[in-house]
């Protein structure tokens, strides 16, 4: 019987304009391209683990608009459980506007939406599609006091907790220790630890400082460095 994931976390819709440079204030510029992308850090791993052929729970919140129905037409195209996944009313489905420059830059305005509505009650009623599940992923697009109850109830029930503490973003002591796994990238892992992660040393020193806290192990992304893994013992 192959593992059974569970994510809980945002869910949004990238609306992604291509430009020469970016625009003013107060300008009106001709764009290159526009395309709409299902997104969000709880949406995006979520697909990963459906592509790699993982059986996959959501639990999130979409706006009951055609941005929240599309989403969840593209959810069941992937075989991703949505059970968990509420439609609101009277709020949008979670966005991203996203300028990219010919440069490669880019500009974002990310408006949570129905992602706020994800709060701890919530979680509370998807502990049924939880409790199938054997490992659970979490970000910080949702509430944090909703990813405290999902990392605690997924410690309870003896779950591999993974946490991408994205975006950056303080957290309590307690968050740490529910951890299996915790993923920050350079710029995440400084943030939380103090530590100049620009060296290979310094990388090392802040996967270290993320296990003193409490995480079981820590792996810190490092771009085209690769990633420097830590377990605690």
């Amino acid at each position: 019987m192959k593992p059974k994931y569970c994510v809980v976390g945002s869910l949004n819709m990238d609306m992604i304009t291509r430009v020469e440079r970016f625009v003013r204030p107060g300008e009106a510029m001709q764009g290159i391209s526009f395309a709409i992308f299902p997104g969000g850090k709880g949406g995006n791993q979520a697909t990963a683990l459906a592509r790699l052929g993982a059986e996959v729970e959501m639990v999130g919140a979409l706006g009951d608009d055609v941005l929240g129905r599309r989403y969840a037409e593209l959810l069941d195209g992937q075989g991703i459980g949505r059970g968990g996944v509420s439609l609101e009313a009277s709020i949008s489905t979670g966005t991203a506007a996203i300028e990219v420059t010919a440069a490669g830059e880019n500009s974002i305005v990310v408006v949570w939406g129905a992602n706020g509505r994800v709060e701890p009650a919530r979680i509370e009623a998807a502990r049924p599609i939880i409790a199938g599940c054997s490992s659970m992923l979490l970000q910080l697009e949702i509430p944090l006091d909703s990813v405290l109850a999902a990392a605690r109830m997924g410690a309870e029930r003896g779950m591999t907790v993974i946490l991408d503490p994205a975006p950056a973003s303080d957290m309590p002591d307690e968050l740490y220790s529910l951890c299996s796994v915790i993923t920050p990238n350079e710029t995440e892992a400084r943030h939380l630890t103090g530590e100049d992660t620009s060296t290979e040393e310094g990388i090392a020193r802040a996967a270290r400082a993320l296990l003193a806290r409490g995480a079981k192990a820590a792996i810190v992304k490092a771009g085209g460095r690769g990633a420097y893994l830590a377990r605690g013992r």
